[in-house]
């Protein structure tokens, strides 16, 4: 069936030569211009992490990723930031290269029959695809989507080919391109081999020869996998979830730490979170893009031919879309934008098939309108590619610094051998990705709360400091930081706690400022304390303040990391009396979030005549 196949297409199968070649090289150009240099927010300093200690990150622990950027951190020039985020450009433009192939497959079924038309159009498509937010926002930093973008690229190439042609290979290959993408990113991997089943699983059955050979090469996709409780067992710097044993592997790959944040166990509502993958999708192709797809897919159901492949590109995106709105905190969510270019690609393939198959229903008696529609097709390949070049002018990070200044305000100024109890996932994070690149500060000893509870994170804090038993045990069975152990600790050990919301206010007495965090003080806090520490914080905010620049110009998520940081300064501020620092920043944390009505509230209490302490569990988030 598969000779019948080739040699029934070959008739048109001639290319351009050099649009292959440009369908990756032109996009990991502007990549490698724009790629960061620095670890950002979110748990990009995490992935630096996982390259250099060659570790085990959050679930589902993506042992594929961690791997190459292992291997990139070997690479001799660069901040081990960007030697990572070298990993994620060349996955980004790879997928341009794969999307550009599906294309072609899809045009020497219905259309153009002109090479020249039909090669240009797969570039559109390509730069339409790579160069848009969602996979620009993946390609120029450290983090997993771009390479789980990639291997579900070629997936849905390969997948493509098999829906038109029938060709056993191409099968095959999408099979161990899935398994391979589940070693990155299981979830994503899920939903298009779930698209994959219900497009093309009745063509699978038909032969079991096929499926086991698909089944197969599925399963050697998944050999990264084995990664994680090899490493673990070493123990490595970062071990998180510690998969060394069946029970451990099991829950980090399943993520079974996140599967309350789905359905009903997210705060938005279910019409938000369509409303707003739609929206981010509509944002990452444009509109017109959209609305293409939608006439490329009836079109293309109306084909025998083609009906197979158009089902199956309708499921990926569908799917996709779903999933992401199932999980929701889609909103500003760059990672959302990540889990969302399967759909991205999808629906760019079944644009460029409208536009295809109206070029190509152009009668070869009329040359004069049919080298306009080559003309329209170079047109698009040109604009997509200018399109790109704004889109990653506007998100490409090479000069990305935010993150570092916070990071000079919390660690760089941390008191020797200090125990740092940290609650703020970019906190954490960031500490692990500059510790693991520059190596300053062997002495502090990061306590990530958050993650407490995550298997192996208790016994692993131990080893490095036995004298957190009583603290953690609190932790563990109450959910808040114990007052009399944090005291005996701080006792032994200078003690360093960010500010958080979960941090109960009954410690405050303990606290003093102590730069941006805050130092346990085993004897309690005095005023005198607490005077000095108000002035040296309030300067170190500053110096923050002035640092990120102005408000318009700020990173997103710089934004909300210092309106963070002001909403707890403020309610410490407002508890422990110092009610003048608590109204100064308070109407700084104001100027990032204007509608809070906890930060309101605060407001008014401040406003009223009085001094002393002011109850402020009216004005917590819950």
């Amino acid at each position: 069936m598969h000779e019948a196949k080739k040699g029934a297409s070959r008739s048109d199968a001639w290319e351009v030569p050099g649009l292959p070649l440009l369908s990756f090289v032109a996009p990991l150009v502007g990549f490698l211009l724009s790629v960061s240099e620095t670890a950002g927010f979110l748990d990009e300093g995490e992935f630096v992490a996982q390259g250099v200690w060659l570790g085990i990150s959050h679930p589902p622990g993506q042992p594929l990723p961690g791997v190459l950027f292992g291997l990139a951190t070997l690479l001799p020039f660069g901040s081990m930031a960007l030697r990572v985020g070298l990993v994620s450009a060349i996955t980004a433009a790879g997928a341009g290269y794969a999307l550009f192939r599906a294309a072609q497959t899809l045009g020497r079924a219905l259309g153009p029959r002109s090479p020249w038309a039909r090669d240009t159009l797969s570039l559109a498509v390509s730069f339409v695809a790579v160069l848009g937010p969602a996979s620009v926002m993946q390609a120029v930093r450290p983090e997993v989507y771009a390479p789980a973008a990639f291997c579900l690229a070629v997936a849905i190439e390969r997948l493509v080919r098999f829906a038109i042609d029938e060709d056993e290979r191409a099968a095959v290959g999408a099979a161990l391109a899935l398994g391979l993408a589940a070693s990155c990113h299981p979830f994503m991997a899920l939903v298009v081999l779930l698209a994959a089943l219900l497009a093309v699983g009745d063509a699978l059955l038909a032969s079991t020869r096929l499926l086991l050979r698909s089944i197969g090469a599925f399963c050697l996709g998944l050999v990264p996998l084995l990664y994680l409780p090899l490493r673990a067992l070493a123990d490595p710097a970062l071990n998180l979830g510690e998969p060394s044993t069946l029970g451990n592997f099991l829950w980090v790959v399943s993520a079974r730490a996140f599967q309350k944040n789905q359905g009903a166990g997210v705060p938005e509502a279910g019409s938000d979170r369509a409303f707003d993958t739609l929206f981010a999708l509509a944002e990452s192709l444009g509109p017109v893009t959209v609305v293409l797809a939608g006439g490329g897919a009836y079109l293309a159901l109306r084909s025998p031919r083609a009906r197979r492949a158009a089902w199956l590109l309708l499921a990926v995106a569908l799917l996709t879309a779903g999933g992401r709105a199932w999980l929701g905190f889609v909103r500003h969510n760059p990672d959302a934008l990540g889990y969302l270019l399967p759909a991205v690609f999808a629906l760019a393939l079944l644009a460029g098939w409208f536009v295809g198959i109206l070029v190509g229903a152009i009668p070869d008696e009329l040359p004069a309108i049919s080298a306009l529609g080559t003309a329209l097709t170079v047109a698009l390949a040109l604009l997509a590619a200018a399109g790109g070049v704004l889109v990653i002018d506007e998100h490409g990070r090479r000069d990305f610094h935010e993150a570092a200044v916070f990071d000079d305000e919390v660690r760089r100024r941390l008191p020797d051998d200090a125990i740092v109890f940290a609650y703020g996932p970019q906190t954490i994070f960031q500490t692990w990705g500059f510790e693991a690149e520059e190596r300053a500060r062997p002495d502090v000893l990061l306590v990530p709360v958050p993650l407490i509870s995550y298997p192996g994170m208790v016994d692993h804090l131990l080893r490095e400091e036995p004298r957190l038993r009583d603290v953690l045990r609190s932790l563990l069975l109450t959910g808040s930081l114990g007052l009399e152990e944090l005291q005996s600790l701080a006792a032994e050990r200078p003690v360093i706690i960010e500010l958080d919301p979960r941090v109960e206010p009954e410690l405050y007495p303990l606290l003093v400022p102590a730069g941006a965090l805050h130092r346990v003080m085993a004897e309690g806090a005095t005023p005198e304390d607490v005077a000095a520490g108000r002035n040296a914080q309030l300067r170190a905010m500053q110096r923050l303040r002035n640092k990120l620049g102005p408000i318009g110009e700020m990173d997103a998520r710089a934004k909300e990391a210092l309106l963070v940081r002001l909403y707890n300064q403020a309610l410490y501020f407002a508890a422990v009396g110092e009610r003048d620092a608590a109204r100064f920043t308070t109407r700084d944390a104001l100027l990032f979030s204007p509608e809070s009505p906890e930060l309101l509230g605060l407001r008014d209490a401040l406003q009223a005549e009085g001094k002393g302490p002011i109850d402020v569990s009216p004005y917590r988030l819950p």
